[in-house]
């Protein structure tokens, strides 16, 4: 039987292994300006400054035999500034559409791997500790004419991984990520509370297993509700009343989308299973 810390030594050999089996990839929305806009860019800026240096070479040789080592002077700068200017510019840009080739977030069973340049970073759903997501509704004319999403996950082990709104299918990715994490959080929450923990949200504000406590007041799950206004305000309120019992920047709130499962589905439902 393969203990916990085996599976750890196991994680940190190769974590790919704990993942799981590969569900889908979500590759970069930028990729195809990395891929070809800075790669070709890259090409031609390197292709010109060497033919470039390559003719202007030529010509100072010929200069030389023609005018004597005194015209090297004032042919030399337009060759330092090809080879040492133009040529570098070129190969940067070239190596950085390389690099950034295959950015993506790939999702497996069990975590996903977010793959930006030579950076790579496994995540495994069950490592999570918070999950913090923003959605951002773009209006026009009254109207929503895009969505935003973005989340933060964070963990003991690597800190904080973040995944913006930049990816293909986004909205699907960050809805996959949900589903995977707040059952997870959510579950292990219920489980600490049964246990007398308190969760914290907010200096103000933490989870029990029979309610919401905001500063020295506790409030039963069944007579809260949230609400989430356009400036980016999360607010908890008194269902019967409508009173504002806590408002504070989303921001600043840890776990925000665990709060809110809690609330959605109060943990008192599961108290006595």
């Amino acid at each position: 039987m393969t203990t916990v810390k085996q599976e750890k030594k196991q994680h940190k050999n190769d974590p790919k292994q704990l993942l799981g089996a590969w569900i889908k990839s979500f590759p970069n929305s930028r990729r195809l300006f990395y891929r070809w806009i800075l790669l070709l860019t890259g090409v031609f800026l390197a292709t010109l400054a060497s033919v470039i240096s390559i003719i202007q070479f030529i010509n100072l040789l010929i200069a030389i035999n023609n005018h004597g080592r005194a015209i090297v002077i004032s042919q030399a700068p337009s060759i330092i500034f090809s080879l040492c200017a133009v040529l570098p510019m070129g190969i940067f840009l070239s190596l950085l559409g390389i690099i950034h080739w295959n950015d993506a977030v790939k999702l497996y069973e069990n975590g996903i791997i977010k793959v930006n340049g030579i950076y790579k970073k496994h995540w495994l759903w069950r490592d999570t500790k918070s999950l913090n997501s923003t959605i951002k509704h773009i209006n026009f004319a009254g109207s929503t004419i895009a969505v935003s999403q973005k989340l933060d996950l964070i963990n003991n082990q690597d800190g904080l991984l973040k995944i913006k709104d930049r990816y293909k299918e986004n909205p699907e990715l960050v809805s996959s990520i949900r589903s995977q994490v707040i059952p997870i959080l959510y579950q292990r929450a219920v489980h600490q509370m049964k246990n007398g923990k308190k969760i914290k949200f907010h200096s103000n504000l933490y989870a029990l297993l029979y309610g919401i406590q905001i500063k020295e007041s506790v409030f039963p799950w069944g007579e809260i509700q949230t609400i989430t206004t356009r400036n980016g305000m999360f607010e908890l309120r008194s269902k019967p009343d409508q009173k504002i019992l806590f408002r504070k920047n989303h921001k600043r709130i840890n776990n925000i989308d665990l709060l809110r499962q809690l609330i959605s589905d109060p943990p008192t439902n599961t108290a006595n299973s």
